[in-house]
């Protein structure tokens, strides 16, 4: 078991294939990438020691799906991705309506400054 060529805890949490508890990221780019997922996934007051990190999409939640709605989604990840993440850009945030579920989803396309990487990420 080799943990010094470890970055951090992968997210989504996923069972590690090379025996340590979690698998790990590996990369800075994949470390990253997995503390972005994770970032659109809590909201604010979730972490202790930083307060105002998060998106806070579950205040989107039992709201009419508008072009109001999906703009203040995009506008809302792209300013806290600005300040909590400055060497990511996004390149494009495609919201995918589903009305007969009355459900959407979140597909980001981001790239990781200084480097040609570019990953897609989709929430539903």
């Amino acid at each position: 078991m080799n943990i010094a060529k470890t970055l951090n805890i992968a997210f989504p949490f996923e069972e590690s294939e090379l025996g340590h508890f979690f698998k790990m990221t590996t990369t800075t780019n994949q470390a990253a990438v997995s503390n972005f997922k994770f970032f659109l996934t809590i909201k604010e007051n979730d972490l202790l020691y930083k307060n105002n990190v998060g998106l806070n999409l579950e205040q989107y939640l039992f709201e009419p799906i508008s072009e109001s709605l999906i703009n203040d989604i995009k506008q809302n990840i792209t300013e806290k991705t600005r300040l909590y993440f400055p060497y990511i850009k996004i390149k494009s945030i495609n919201i995918i309506e589903n009305e007969e579920n009355f459900m959407i989803g979140i597909n980001v396309v981001l790239v990781i400054y200084g480097e040609q990487f570019t990953e897609t990420i989709t929430l539903n």
